[in-house]
């Protein structure tokens, strides 16, 4: 087992109750949770630079690690994370290589910010059957997101967002391959406007290897 430990001394510890907050920017995302956790998170939220999380007897911890592109799980004690790693003590850790998260951010009005981690191609190319995770401060202003195909009005698929991952429905009809299409974004309050981001769709190649979780970052 590898555990990776941070260089940084100066440590920031997150108050031992309630939750994590979130930051601006976070270096991890959590991508399970089961059992009780000190303080809470919750599947799909990102951990910042020097959270410290207690797990309690027999709960689990998976995040997946920007930086080191590592899906790391931990099971009871202790785990920090740092930017360049983390460190796990009084319980289990194992990790594994996993595709580099890439991330866009949308600037208020829906602007895109360019793509940033680990050198991200410069448009976001999704699958014809798009999955991404929602991130940032304005995520719990969310309340429904639309497909709509480039230059269209009417949307092809609009649906409510009950949490951060989106995945593409199971009885929807998947989007046309190499086709641009527009993510919108509507806000529960109606006055905000809508956020909008551009994608380019790819059929899935057969037996290719999982592609990396997209995070789309709403500041």
């Amino acid at each position: 087992m590898r555990i990776l430990v941070f260089a940084t001394l100066s440590l920031v510890l997150l108050a031992a109750s309630g939750a994590v907050a979130q930051g601006p920017s976070g270096i991890a995302l959590v991508v399970e949770v089961n059992g009780q956790t000190t303080p809470a998170v919750k599947p799909f939220s990102e951990l910042p630079a020097g959270a410290t999380i207690a797990l309690g007897p027999g709960a689990k911890l998976a995040f997946v690690h920007y930086d080191t592109c590592r899906t790391v799980t931990v099971t009871g004690g202790t785990v920090i994370i740092g930017a360049k790693g983390y460190q796990a003590t009084g319980g289990a850790a194992t990790e594994v290589r996993t595709p580099c998260p890439r991330s866009v951010k949308v600037q208020r009005g829906g602007e895109a910010a360019g793509l940033v981690l680990r050198s991200a191609p410069n448009r976001v190319t999704l699958t014809t059957r798009p999955s991404f995770v929602l991130v940032g401060p304005r995520v719990d202003d969310i309340a429904s997101v639309a497909i709509a195909k480039d230059g269209e009005a009417a949307p092809v698929l609009r649906v409510p967002l009950a949490g951060p991952r989106f995945e593409w429905p199971a009885d929807a009809e998947p989007l046309t391959d190499n086709t641009r299409y527009d993510l919108v974004f509507s806000f529960k309050d109606p006055a905000v406007p809508a956020a909008r981001q551009s994608i380019v769709t790819r059929a899935p190649v057969p037996d290719a290897p999982s592609p990396p979780v997209t995070l789309i970052r709403l500041d």
